[in-house]
């Protein structure tokens, strides 16, 4: 389960980066039309971090509501509900 919620978390980190990059990569340094200067992003390691970390305990927390639930049930029931 936390496996899982991991490996969502790395891929989404890393596709994060690599978007605000690519977005850095299409707009040259400090040019604009006039006075309107186009945004540049820029990466904020504390703001993923926090962002990876809160998505993280929501994607634990949603998947352990359910499998605590299973554990209580008797697997002998379950099986005669199927």
């Amino acid at each position: 389960m936390a496996g899982v919620v991991g490996v969502g978390t790395t891929i989404g980190l890393f596709l994060a980066v690599t978007a605000i990059l690519a977005f850095r990569a299409a707009s040259a340094p400090d040019t604009g039309i006039g006075h309107i200067v186009f945004y540049r992003p820029e990466i904020d390691p504390m703001a993923l971090l926090a962002i990876a970390g809160v998505m993280a305990l929501i994607g634990v927390a949603a998947a352990f509501v359910p499998a605590r639930r299973a554990a209580r049930m008797d697997p002998l029931m379950a099986l005669r509900h199927e």
